[in-house]
């Protein structure tokens, strides 16, 4: 009889034999897939029936309508699906999930380089925006629309070429080569990244939303960072591009990016036009003298991203490594917790949750303090950091909070969920403990960083330096990286001087336009006053 470990090594779905855990979302968990008989790799996207609502479930089908029908060679495929399969955990219970099986992006997600190592050069920017337009232009053609591009659904195949993936909130309407694009309702996507007659609750064409989108992502491979928070009114960085004072944008932007180009800062410009019918088209930005300037061969894209390849992968792997460090390193600490000086071995009256052996070992803490003292610990440090609508489910380790971002970021409030488990005294070597799992529900990556960061150094330092964030070893990842959370908030510190300067002769322009309209209207209000003294006579 096979053992249990034996059963564990044998698990499959469908054909493919189930591998480690690739990523994770709202609608469920990607999984590296090997098939059986071929070997070939896959990622297998399972999303479990039995929690779906009626929304998620007409997702799934609008993204299998979708990639079942795009054939580009920078866009995801979708190489098999199924409605209605088991799956098995490693616990040996099942449920039911939809599977997809599509193409895998070994070289992961593009939003790890910029996070990682720091913004790109003009010509690599030139060279993956062309591949980003031409996925765009094939979707466009077949009356697709994404309106979910960030740098996030956007992947690296095995050769370091561009594929647009994630179709969940497209949408899709009949073309057939009509000059009139049917306008949609629908406000969707990450309000970072939305364009501003959706975030102004206006009907909007799909291909001018996503050439927006399009924008933002190529402004932050450019540079980074984001253009605005968002495009609202009350952001000084659109404000300037709503009056058309693209100049006024660049001045503040130049300060701490002075090597941008005068044709990249003109193609930028010509996408952040706030009215859609004056924002460029595909055809306009294909023939821009930036777009036709020089870009990287696909070899040479290789070979740079392989070279900030190794980057990413010691920063995602010091990130997985916290947790399996702290546990290692808590006897030297003398038994230290991260959430309190004082120690208790004993689990207490309240119980959580076994620790899940799929779970993603990303933002997952271990501690050898008592439930009860966690949930206290950490509804203090929220309350300290003033997070919004804590909410806390103590019955079953359960909570949740709102971060505002910080001022001049470019997302809503981060949302984290928090939920503590407990590892069993077998798997700690006799010794049962307790573990906190952190979770991003809503809210921009790069803010959810920050604020994970802060929680935890306020929560205890001895974490941080057990993840190799202190004494040294953060430092060097930080400055190979060439993008830090630190480097963010400096750069934006020395923009807060010229947004407030800006923002004081907005109000004072907005003022005097006030008063030039007041006497406007009196002078007419004379004149209609005068126009019936004479219809008297």
């Amino acid at each position: 009889m096979a053992s249990f470990e034996q059963q564990q090594q044998a698990r499959m779905i469908s054909d493919f034999v189930i591998g480690r855990t690739l990523g994770s979302g709202m609608s469920g968990k990607v999984r590296l897939g090997t098939h059986a008989q071929t070997g070939q790799q896959v990622a297998l996207k399972l999303i479990r029936k039995d929690k779906m609502t009626n929304r998620q479930m007409e997702m799934i089908e609008r993204e299998i309508s979708v990639m079942s029908n795009l054939k580009h060679p920078n866009t995801t495929r979708l190489l098999h699906h199924e409605t209605d399969v088991t799956y098995t955990k490693k616990d040996l219970t099942t449920y039911q999930v939809i599977l997809l099986v599509i193409e895998l992006c070994p070289k992961g997600e593009l939003f790890d380089y910029l996070m990682h190592t720091g913004p790109f050069s003009e010509d690599l920017c030139r060279a993956y925006f062309a591949q980003f337009l031409g996925a765009l232009e094939a979707c466009h053609l077949q009356g697709v629309y994404h309106r979910d591009l960030k740098p996030e659904n956007l992947f690296l195949d095995a050769e370091a070429q561009l594929r647009l993936a994630d179709f969940g909130l497209a949408a899709t309407t009949m073309t057939d080569g009509a000059e009139y694009e049917e306008l949609l309702e629908t406000e969707c996507g990450t309000k970072a990244y939305m364009c501003p007659e959706m975030l102004a609750h206006q009907r909007y064409a799909g291909s001018k939303a996503d050439i927006w989108s399009a924008g933002v992502v190529l402004f932050i491979m450019a540079t980074g960072h984001p253009p605005f928070q968002m495009a609202v009114d009350n952001d000084w960085w659109f404000h300037a591009c709503k009056a058309n004072r693209h100049d006024r944008f660049w001045a503040a932007h130049l300060r701490t990016n002075p090597n941008l180009s005068q044709e990249f800062q003109d193609f930028i410009s010509r996408i952040f036009q706030v009215d859609p019918q004056q924002r460029a088209t595909i055809e306009e930005l294909k023939g821009h003298a930036w777009f036709q300037g020089p870009a990287l061969s696909a070899a040479q894209i290789k070979q740079e991203m392989e070279a900030r390849a190794d980057r990413v992968a010691a920063a995602k792997e010091a990130e997985k490594a916290r947790a399996r460090a702290e546990k290692a390193a808590r006897a030297a600490r003398g038994g230290t917790n991260v959430f309190a000086r004082a120690t208790h071995r004993k689990l207490g009256s309240l119980i959580p949750p076994l620790l899940p052996e799929d779970l993603d070992e990303t933002d997952v803490y271990f501690s050898p303090n008592t439930a009860e003292d966690m949930i206290t610990a950490l509804e203090g440090v929220c309350g300290e950091m003033g997070a919004q609508d804590f909410v806390k489910k103590a019955d079953k380790c359960k909570m949740k909070a709102n971060f505002a971002p910080s001022a001049e970021s470019g997302s809503a409030p981060v949302q984290v969920a928090f939920q503590i488990y407990l590892v069993p005294a077998e798997q700690e070597g006799g010794e049962a403990m307790c573990t906190l799992h952190a979770q991003r529900r809503a809210g921009d990556v790069f803010e959810y960083q920050k604020v994970l960061k802060a929680l935890l150094e306020k929560a205890g330092p001895a974490l941080l330096a057990a993840g190799g964030e202190g004494g040294g070893g953060g430092e060097e990842e930080e400055e190979e990286g060439g993008f830090s959370a630190a480097e963010y908030e400096a750069m934006l510190g020395e923009l807060r001087r010229e947004t407030r300067r800006a923002e004081k002769a907005a109000r004072a322009e907005a003022r005097a336009k006030g008063k030039a309209e007041a006497a406007a209207r009196r002078a007419e209000e004379e004149a209609e006053r005068l126009r019936r003294i004479r219809r008297s006579l």
